[in-house]
C-alpha cells in the first residue's frame, strides 16, 4: 500500500491530467493486490463485466459471496461519478446482489453501502485523508 501511496504523491501534480486506464492502472490495481486481492484470479476479481445492465470497472467478489463494485473515473469526470453512484443505487437488482459500491477518481472517493448491508450510507473519503491513514499503516 505505501507504495501506491507513494506513487500518488509523486504524480498529484498532474493526476487530473490521467485517464481512467493510467488511474486503474497505476493506482488501483495495486491497492488492490496491497488489499490481498487476486487480480489474476477470475472467481476473485473480474474487469468490466456486465452488472445487472451496469458496466463497473471491477466486481470484486469474496470468499462469503459477497460482493463489492469498484467504479473508477478520472479526476475531471467526477460530476460522472456521482451520476453513476446514482445509477447504482438506483438499480434494485445491483442492490440485492452487492453489498459495496466503491467509486474512485483516485483523488477523492465514495463507499456506498448497498442492499445486501444493513442500511444504504455514503461515505466520502478525500485522497488526504486516505493517506494519512495509510501512512499509519
Amino acid at each position: 500500500m505505501k507504495e501506491t501511496v507513494d506513487r500518488y504523491w509523486e504524480n498529484v501534480s498532474h493526476i487530473d491530467e490521467w485517464s481512467e486506464q493510467n488511474l486503474k492502472t497505476k493506482f488501483v490495481v495495486p491497492m488492490l493486490q496491497a488489499l490481498n486481492w487476486d487480480i489474476y484470479n477470475a472467481k476473485e476479481v473480474r474487469e468490466q463485466k456486465n452488472f445487472f445492465g451496469l458496466l463497473p470497472d471491477f466486481v470484486l467478489t469474496d470468499e462469503h459471496g459477497k460482493i463489492i463494485l469498484v467504479e473508477v473515473k478520472p479526476p475531471s469526470a467526477y460530476r460522472q461519478l456521482k451520476k453513476d453512484l446514482e445509477k447504482y443505487r438506483d438499480n434494485p437488482s445491483v442492490r440485492k446482489e452487492a453489498a459495496v459500491l466503491l467509486l474512485t477518481t483516485f483523488k477523492d472517493s465514495e463507499i456506498c453501502t448497498l442492499g445486501r448491508m444493513k442500511g444504504m450510507r455514503t461515505i466520502k473519503i478525500s485522497c488526504s485523508q486516505r493517506v494519512s491513514e495509510c501512512d499509519k499503516l
